[in-house]
């Protein structure tokens, strides 16, 4: 998969220092994928748009409009803990303790210098990815105990399901099964919005154009992944395969064998109606 784009948002309401920031982040060699707002309030409303989804959060202590710096810098780590928060200060050694207390992974007082700042955005995000990994992974583990406690495959769909439902943005969820001997795919569990739907098994054969792609994934056992509408059409053309789609479109989407030492028996698709759903760490811990 490729390298996960770290996401950035910039809060400050100096346009002097707000717009060559955003360029020189975007621009090479780092190419932070930058979004940026003049105020707390319109920082609020972006948070809520994305539902957290930023790596490193840029915020000035100092806001015209709205929550202060601080009180953003409150709000983000009570309610995305996963976003590191970098606060720009000019008011001394006290409100630089201030934010390192309430969560900052680090205070930079005006004027700053830009290279380090983006060095640090970096490792603030790798530490931040790195504790989100470690969580996923007890998770599944967690997960997997409750697995082997039971024989039951409706149990074992609902323990699954759990799982997504509670560290994942899901529009559509579902398990597929594979029968060698009839060259089928089966589902037994489908959600989509939310809700329990019926999908038709589906008979794949020796037309790799026709499997869609969980078939694909079935068949071949390798793992599928898009953030946007651009890079499904790239995967698309890249594996020769046709989407086969029951109800709206996705806009994100990762699809993995389910495996028993060497053999695939199976795939399991998640799918999100948002662009950028799922982040690079989430899928290295699945």
């Amino acid at each position: 998969m490729s390298e996960h784009t770290l996401r950035v948002l910039l809060v400050d309401d100096e346009e002097s220092l707000r717009e060559p920031l955003v360029k020189y982040l975007r621009g090479e060699p780092y190419e932070y994928a930058v979004e940026s707002v003049p105020n707390g309030t319109e920082a609020l409303r972006l948070l809520e748009e994305t539902q957290g989804r930023f790596d490193v959060a840029l915020i000035d202590e100092v806001l015209e409009e709205g929550p202060s710096g601080l009180e953003l810098l409150k709000h983000i780590k009570a309610k995305y803990p996963d976003i590191q928060v970098i606060l720009f200060t000019s008011w001394g050694l006290q409100s630089a303790l201030k934010a390192l207390q309430a969560g900052a992974y680090r205070y930079f007082a005006k004027p700053f210098n830009i290279e380090e700042l983006a060095l640090t955005i970096r490792f603030a995000a790798e530490q931040g990815q790195n504790r989100q990994k470690q969580q996923y992974m007890a998770e599944l583990v967690r997960a997997s105990q409750g697995l082997t406690q039971t024989t039951l495959q409706g149990e074992q769909l609902a323990l699954v399901w759990d799982f997504v439902q509670e560290h994942l943005d899901v529009s559509t969820f579902f398990v597929a099964l594979y029968d060698e001997e009839t060259d089928t795919i089966h589902f037994p569990l489908v959600y989509d919005k939310g809700q329990t739907i019926s999908v038709d098994a589906k008979f794949l054969g020796d037309d790799r154009t026709k499997w869609g792609l969980t078939g694909y994934t079935v068949k071949t056992g390798q793992e599928i992944f898009w953030s946007n509408p651009e890079q499904k059409e790239e995967v698309r053309q890249a594996l020769g395969v046709e989407p086969l789609q029951a109800g709206d479109p996705c806009q994100s989407c990762f699809c993995l064998p389910l495996r028993v030492g060497p053999k695939n028996f199976g795939a399991l698709s998640i799918q999100s109606y948002q662009q950028s759903a799922f982040n690079q760490t989430l899928l290295d811990a699945v």
